[in-house]
């Protein structure tokens, strides 16, 4: 008795091109990609509203301008003493422009589910 294994039904599927490619895909743009992974952002470093989806409390409010006011002060404190950075610090910070240009080019390929 020959076994089969599954995932060589799939593979024959995607390469015969039978796949299902009729699906719905969203339409994403750059914007809303920012704004998803800010979202993120915002709920890592101050969690608050993480399963409430109605109307934003004070709170959140409140710590959604917290943290843009901290990320303001950052930058302008950032290149008031650029000449007092070290290398580390500009190394944390290419890091983090990359993992978010990549979270950014995974959300184009993916999309926000």
């Amino acid at each position: 008795m020959a076994r089969i294994h599954p995932t060589a039904i799939i593979e024959e599927n995607v390469t015969l091109g039978e796949a299902n490619t009729g699906g719905y895909a969203e339409e994403k743009h750059l914007l809303e990609g920012v704004r998803f992974i800010w979202h993120h952002v915002v709920t890592f470093v101050l969690p608050a509203d993480i399963l409430s989806s109605a109307e934003p409390s004070a709170f959140s409010v409140f710590r959604v301008w917290l943290v843009r006011f901290l990320i303001a002060a950052l930058t302008v404190l950032t290149i008031t003493n650029r000449k007092n950075i070290s290398g580390r610090s500009v190394g944390l910070g290419t890091l983090t422009a990359v993992i978010g240009f990549f979270l950014l080019a995974a959300y184009f390929i993916v999309g926000p589910t």
